[in-house]
């Protein structure tokens, strides 16, 4: 959601209701960025559930989608599910992020995997794939992937911390073009994008 860079361009309302001024070299990027997003959300979904699980307060997303990028508002709690981590877990575990990520990744892995059914899965590991930009969505995807054992193949892709709208959106063109191989990939992965890499170096 470009938060960082928005947030450092004094975009984020300080009140509800409020339409902020978006130059239009800024309203350039974001249109950008969102087509990309919009295409990695298609991809993501043609291959398998997508939920988003956000440390913000629940709407935050919703909000901020309509303020900056409202083609992917149609997307959330229709076709993509989205998690507040912090609404839900922390009045349970206070001052604890990586606890609430932790729970919630646990409750949507384990009783969907569990709805489907032993039959469905005749033994095949399923995938279960984590991109953000923090520490602790990686722990939790680690969390899932100890305790499902062989059953999981656990994907983990770290973004840069606090990119620019068009670093973010060469990440997420960098996702795209290697969607095929992080979704298919028959092994665990761990992997971090670098600021060399959207530089153009290896």
């Amino acid at each position: 959601m470009a938060s960082s860079a928005i947030a450092k361009l004094g975009l984020c309302p300080k009140y509800i209701n409020e339409e902020p001024d978006i130059p239009d070299d800024v309203q350039a990027e974001l249109k950008e960025l969102e087509e990309s997003v919009v295409q990695l959300l298609e991809t993501a979904l043609s291959y398998g559930r997508v939920v988003i699980v956000t440390a913000a307060e629940t709407g935050w997303v919703e909000l901020s989608a309509s303020l900056f990028m409202p083609r992917l508002v149609p997307f959330f709690n229709t076709r993509i599910k989205v998690i507040s981590a912090r609404s839900t877990y922390e009045y349970l575990y206070p001052d604890c992020p990586r606890r609430w990520k932790m729970e919630a990744f646990n409750n949507e892995v384990f009783p969907v995997w569990e709805s489907y059914g032993e039959e469905d899965s005749a033994g095949i590991p399923r995938h279960v794939i984590s991109l953000g930009d923090g520490p602790t969505e990686r722990e939790a995807l680690i969390n899932v992937k100890m305790q499902a054992m062989d059953a999981c193949h656990g994907k983990s892709m770290k973004f840069i911390a606090y990119p620019k709208i068009s670093e973010l959106q060469l990440e997420v063109e960098l996702i795209l073009a290697n969607m095929e191989h992080l979704c298919t990939h028959e092994g665990d992965l761990d992997l971090q994008i670098t600021w060399e890499m959207l530089n153009g170096g290896a």
